[in-house]
């Protein structure tokens, strides 16, 4: 089953790998008393100097961006709160969705535009401490719904949760979960044999073999 998967690995609070290698200053859903009116944080803080760049985790196209000089004023709502970001969406090989990304507070305007395709690794932006920021980092979210603008109403989710170390554990899991199955499917298969043969001989019924 396809699913997000991103590059890096997580030690505690050390995080290493795209779309920054830092420290971990916010967990997602940590509540923070202060902030969004003590709801869950809706991503994860990840702190670094000001100017590092900030890599793309995973294949993607940019579904939106957004500046500090934005003109509209619910972008410009947008933008107060994450600063410079950009958005991707993630499609599986046929084309349907597996799920969305943001990063945000970037130091200046991302450096990819809407519409544009992007492959892991390449660069989306520089940290920096736009928008709603005590200090340089990067704000990275991720949801699986049909939510491209990131709506706490439409589901919310860990991007920690899809590394590729946990999506192997995922996958291991599927497949013993798929095997089993399999093993349960036989046994109800033989039991209605078993049945069936059962049911013919008390009903006096031969069986016929097809041989002169």
């Amino acid at each position: 089953m396809a699913r997000l998967s991103f590059a890096g690995t997580l030690d505690g609070s050390t995080y290493e790998g795209m779309p920054v290698s830092g420290r971990v200053t916010s967990f997602y859903g940590v509540v923070r008393p202060e902030l969004s009116q003590g709801k869950g944080h809706s991503g994860v803080d990840i702190a670094a100097v000001e100017g590092t760049p900030i890599l793309a985790p995973m294949d993607g196209v940019v579904n939106d961006r957004f500046t500090t000089e934005e003109t509209v004023s619910w972008r410009i709502n947008v933008a107060r709160i994450f600063g410079n970001c950009l958005m991707l969406r993630h499609s599986d090989s046929d084309g349907s969705l597996l799920g969305y990304s943001i990063y945000c507070h970037m130091a200046g305007e991302p450096q990819a535009q809407r519409g544009d395709s992007v492959k892991q690794g390449d660069l989306l932006g520089v940290i920096g401490s736009t928008g709603q920021s005590t200090g340089p980092h990067l704000h990275w979210g991720v949801t699986v719904s049909d939510n491209p603008y990131f709506s706490r109403s439409k589901g919310l989710n860990d991007a920690f949760k899809f590394l590729e170390i946990n999506n192997e554990a995922v996958s291991a899991k599927q497949a013993n979960h798929d095997e089993l199955q399999a093993n349960a499917n036989d046994l109800i298969d033989s039991g209605q044999s078993i049945m069936n043969d059962l049911i013919d001989t008390l009903q006096g019924k031969v069986e016929d073999m097809g041989g002169n």
